[in-house]
C-alpha cells in the first residue's frame, strides 16, 4: 500500500519539472541586422566650360550602309538597321534629330520590332518602333525618328549606338547595331548690364544708388551650367562667354530685393540692361487685419480693414495684397488689388478696405474668414500676412460628423490627398468656441474612425484631440444634417494632449489614451507578470511534490 503513494508523489514531481520548464521565458537575439543602405555621393562640380567653335562645325555624317549584296537571303529573321541624322552637324543649343530605318532581310517575318539607343542626347525615344513593336515581313522595312538636345559637348560630337530587335532570335545580328556621330559645336554669347538699388523709392537710377560687389547667378544654356559675375564699383556687371540659350538670373543682395528674370543669350550683342532692386519690406512693413463689424447677414456688404505701416524711410511702391476667402466669396481689393499697386511712404501708416459680399455660402457656414498677404509684390518680397473671421448667424447644424485618419504630415502639400492610415478607433475629439474660449461639443470615434457632433450653432470652431495627436486648428461646422459624408480630418503623431474635461486634481480618467498604431508594446508586456504568478504557482507544486515524496517513503 505504501508503493501507490510514492507513484503519485513522482508522478506530481515529473508533471511540475516539465511545467516549470515550459513556463520560462525564451531567449532571443535582440540585436538589429546592419543597414547596408549608403548614400551614393553626388558630383555637383558645375561643368568645364567647353571651348568655342571657330565658324561652322565641320560637316560630317555616318553613311547609310550599302545595298545588301544580291546573295541568297538567311533562313529565318535577319534585322539591318541604319542611321543618318537630318543635319551633317549640330551646335549644341540646336535640336538634334536622328532617323533609324530597319529592313528585314530573312525569309521570316519579324514580330514585335522595336529600335533602343544609347548616347549623348537627352531622349532615346523613337516614334514609329513604339509598343509592342513592328511587323516586318521578308523584305519589308520601317522608319522612326530621335529628338533632343545633345550633352557633353566637349566631346565634340554627337555620338548615339542604335539597335533593332525582334521576338524572334535573328540569324545574323551583326548588322542589328550601328554607331552614328556627327559634329557638335558651341555658339556664345554674353550678357551685361547695370545693377542699382532704388534707395528713393523714385523708379530711376540716381546717383549713388549703383551696387558695387553685388554676385550675379546665371543657371542655364546649352549645356546648361551654372555662372557668376560681380558688379564693379559702378553697379556694372558682364558675363561673357556663355554657351547660347536661355538663363535664370538672380542677384545676391541683402538687402534688396530683386524681380526673377529669365533671359535669352544668343551670339549678338546686345545693349547692356539696367536692372532695379528695391528694399526687401520684410522688417519695415506690418499689417493687421478686422472686420468694420462682428455679424454680417446674407446680402451684407462685409468691410475688413487692412492697416499697414511702413516703418521705414523709404517709400514701398508696388504694394499689393492677395486675399482669400475659406467660402470662395469674390473680394473687392480696392488699392491693393490694382495691376500696378499702390505707393506707400516711408513712416506712415494706411488703413485699406477690402469689401466682400456675403452669400449663402457664408450664411451655411456661418462664418467669413480671409486671409491675406501683402507685399511688394505679396509672393516674393514680403508675404506679410494678416487675416480675420466675421459670423453671419442663423444656421444650425442637427449633425455634423467627421472621420478621424492619421495622415503622413500636416507640411506634406496636397492635404485631402494624403492618403491616410486605418482610422483611429476610441479618440476623443472636441470643438471649442472661438468666441467663448469654452468647449461647447465632445464625441468619441466609432471602429470606423467617425464622431459625430449634435445640435451646434453653424461656425468656425477650434479643433482639439486627446492623446498622443497633433490635429488641424479648425474644424467648420455647416447648417443641416452633414453626417452622410463625414469630412476627413488628419492628424499626426506628436506631443499628447490633456482631455480639457479632465479633473486637475484627479489627472486624466483611467486607461488613458490609445497609443498610436504601430507603438511598441511595453517591455514589461512583454516578459508578463503573468509568467512570474506561473513560476510561482510552479515553485509551490514542486514544494508540494516534494513533501508527497518524502512522506511515501517514510512509509515504505
Amino acid at each position: 500500500m505504501s508503493r501507490l503513494p510514492l507513484s503519485t508523489g513522482a508522478l506530481l514531481l515529473t508533471a511540475v519539472l516539465a511545467l516549470g520548464v515550459s513556463t520560462g521565458p525564451a531567449a532571443a537575439d535582440g540585436t538589429d541586422p546592419p543597414d547596408a543602405s549608403r548614400p551614393v555621393p553626388t558630383d555637383t562640380t558645375p561643368p568645364a566650360e567647353p571651348p568655342a567653335p571657330t565658324g561652322n562645325p565641320p560637316a560630317q555624317n555616318t553613311p547609310a550602309p550599302p545595298d545588301p549584296a544580291p546573295a541568297l537571303a538567311a533562313p529565318g529573321v535577319d534585322l539591318r538597321i541604319a542611321v543618318v541624322y537630318e543635319k551633317p552637324a549640330y551646335f549644341a543649343h540646336e535640336v538634334v534629330r536622328a532617323r533609324a530605318t530597319v529592313t528585314n532581310v530573312g525569309t521570316a517575318t519579324a514580330t514585335g520590332v522595336t529600335v533602343t539607343s544609347t548616347g549623348n542626347i537627352d531622349s532615346h525615344h523613337w516614334t514609329g518602333f513604339g509598343w509592342p513593336g513592328v511587323t516586318l515581313a521578308p523584305g519589308g522595312s520601317a522608319e522612326g525618328t530621335a529628338s533632343g538636345y545633345a550633352g557633353f559637348p566637349n566631346d565634340g560630337e554627337v555620338r548615339l549606338t542604335v539597335t533593332a530587335t525582334a521576338t524572334e532570335p535573328d540569324t545574323a545580328p551583326a548588322d542589328n547595331t550601328v554607331d552614328a556621330a556627327v559634329p557638335l559645336g558651341v555658339l556664345r554669347g554674353a550678357y551685361s548690364g547695370v545693377v542699382y538699388g532704388d534707395g528713393d523709392g523714385n523708379g530711376a537710377m540716381d546717383p549713388g544708388e549703383a551696387l558695387p560687389g553685388l554676385e550675379v547667378r546665371l543657371q542655364g544654356g546649352h549645356p546648361w551650367a551654372r555662372y557668376t559675375a560681380r558688379t564693379d564699383a559702378n553697379g556694372r556687371f558682364s558675363a561673357s562667354t556663355l554657351p547660347v540659350g536661355r538663363y535664370v538670373v538672380e542677384f545676391d543682395g541683402p538687402t534688396w530685393w530683386f524681380p526673377g528674370l529669365s533671359v535669352e543669350v544668343d551670339d549678338v550683342d546686345d545693349p547692356d540692361v539696367l536692372i532695379r532692386g528695391t528694399h526687401q519690406v520684410a522688417g519695415r512693413l506690418t499689417a493687421t487685419a478686422a472686420f468694420t463689424a462682428p455679424t454680417y447677414a446674407v446680402g451684407d456688404l462685409a468691410v475688413m480693414n487692412l492697416t499697414v505701416t511702413n516703418s521705414g524711410t523709404a517709400a514701398i511702391r508696388t504694394l499689393k495684397a492677395v486675399c482669400y476667402a475659406d467660402v470662395g466669396t469674390e473680394a473687392d481689393l480696392g488699392e491693393l488689388g490694382r495691376e500696378d499697386g499702390t505707393t506707400l511712404p516711408g513712416g506712415t501708416t494706411k488703413s485699406y478696405p477690402v469689401r466682400y459680399r456675403i452669400t449663402a455660402a457664408a450664411a451655411e457656414s456661418g462664418h467669413l474668414r480671409v486671409d491675406c498677404v501683402l507685399g511688394a509684390p505679396p509672393v516674393g518680397n514680403g508675404e506679410i500676412k494678416a487675416g480675420d473671421t466675421a459670423r453671419v448667424p442663423g444656421a444650425r447644424a442637427t449633425r455634423s460628423a467627421g472621420r478621424l485618419v492619421q495622415g503622413l504630415s500636416h507640411a506634406t502639400p496636397c492635404g485631402p490627398c494624403r492618403p491616410p492610415t486605418a482610422p483611429l478607433v476610441g479618440v476623443k475629439v472636441y470643438l471649442r468656441s472661438q468666441l467663448t474660449g469654452q468647449v461647447v461639443a465632445r464625441a468619441v470615434t466609432d471602429p470606423q474612425g467617425v464622431f459625430t457632433f449634435h445640435d451646434l450653432p453653424a461656425d468656425l470652431y477650434d479643433f482639439g484631440v486627446v492623446g498622443p495627436w497633433k490635429a488641424p486648428a479648425t474644424y467648420v461646422v455647416k447648417g443641416g444634417d452633414n453626417s452622410s459624408v463625414p469630412t476627413l480630418v488628419f492628424v499626426v503623431a506628436g506631443p499628447d494632449q490633456p482631455d480639457p474635461d479632465a479633473d486637475p486634481d484627479t489627472g486624466p480618467p483611467p486607461g488613458g489614451a490609445p497609443a498610436p498604431p504601430g507603438a511598441e508594446p511595453d517591455a514589461l508586456a512583454r516578459t508578463g507578470t503573468g509568467l512570474d504568478r506561473l513560476a510561482l504557482t510552479g515553485v509551490l507544486l514542486l514544494l508540494v511534490g516534494a513533501a508527497l515524496v518524502t512522506r511515501a517513503g517514510k512509509r515504505a
